[in-house]
């Protein structure tokens, strides 16, 4: 059995600003033997209100996403907006090696915790975020759910029944495997600052991730192997005529259960899908 001081990231301090969307990158991280941070709001973060939760009575330390999101993990509370909390937040990222943080792009360099900022404090920083549209580009400030970013980056294309409406991948996709990317940006910036000594800024969009979930496991499919990967329906007749884009192509047809939803939820226009 290894000891923390055995594991491979056990040298490393690591800064959780906020939990949010990534917090299961530094979960990650702390797993490996890094000494993760988490700065909490007053009140908590986010996920300490999501069930579902132990024994199904709310309460914010019972929540199982945020157990299994922040295990292995110290944490203590500073709030943002004040500038005396902001000045222990710049005292913690000199003594880190990695900031991780899931806000809307503009919001840390509008309080003075953006990388240019933080890296003149600490110039071997890591800072590594994670957002719904990236850094830059027209839709860096837009706000986003899971079922938004996937809708844009097609995913509903091959997930559900062909019937009916596309439906959502479950799991929070983009949230988990945005942070896996996250932790593979932040490895890779780790390993090239023991050449340069100077961290980097690590941008993973969470649209990407998705973009990248379609294109791995469907068009690569269509180049491959000439085989459309889409939603397979419930009774799907697997005699029936292949689909056909220019050659004949044999459809791919995903059975488990979990890929084929029975039931969907339908909405309107404009309702809070919170």
């Amino acid at each position: 059995m290894t000891t923390p001081r055995e594991r491979a990231l056990s040298h490393l301090r690591v800064l959780d600003l906020g939990g949010g969307a990534s917090e299961l990158a530094t979960r990650l991280m702390g797993d490996m033997g890094a000494d993760v941070i988490l700065v909490e709001p007053p009140g908590g973060v986010r996920s300490r209100a999501d069930g579902p939760f132990q024994g199904d009575k709310p309460n914010p330390d019972r929540s199982l996403k945020f157990i299994a999101n922040n295990a292995n993990k110290r944490s203590v509370v500073l709030d943002l907006s004040s500038p005396e909390d902001r000045d222990i937040v710049r005292d913690l990222v000199a003594r880190s090696d990695v900031l991780v943080e899931s806000f809307t792009p503009s919001y840390l360099p509008s309080i003075g915790l953006g990388f240019e900022d933080l890296t003149t404090i600490n110039p071997g920083l890591v800072y590594a975020s994670l957002s719904p549209f990236g850094q830059d580009g027209p839709y860096r400030d837009f706000a986003a759910t899971e079922l938004t970013i996937q809708s844009l980056a097609g995913d509903g294309w091959v997930y559900g029944d062909d019937e009916r409406e596309p439906c959502l991948i479950p799991g929070d996709a983009t949230e988990r495997v945005g942070s896996m990317h996250l932790v593979l940006g932040t490895l890779f910036a780790l390993r090239s600052r023991r050449w340069s000594g100077r961290g980097q800024h690590v941008d993973v969009s969470r649209h990407d991730v998705g973009v990248w979930q379609l294109v791995s496991g469907s068009l690569s499919r269509i180049s491959l192997r000439n085989e459309v990967y889409r939603r397979p329906g419930q009774g799907f007749d697997r005699s029936r005529e292949h689909l056909s884009v220019r050659r004949r192509y044999r459809p791919v047809l995903p059975r488990h259960p979990a890929a084929v939803p029975k039931h969907g939820h339908k909405v309107d226009a404009g309702q809070d899908l919170r």
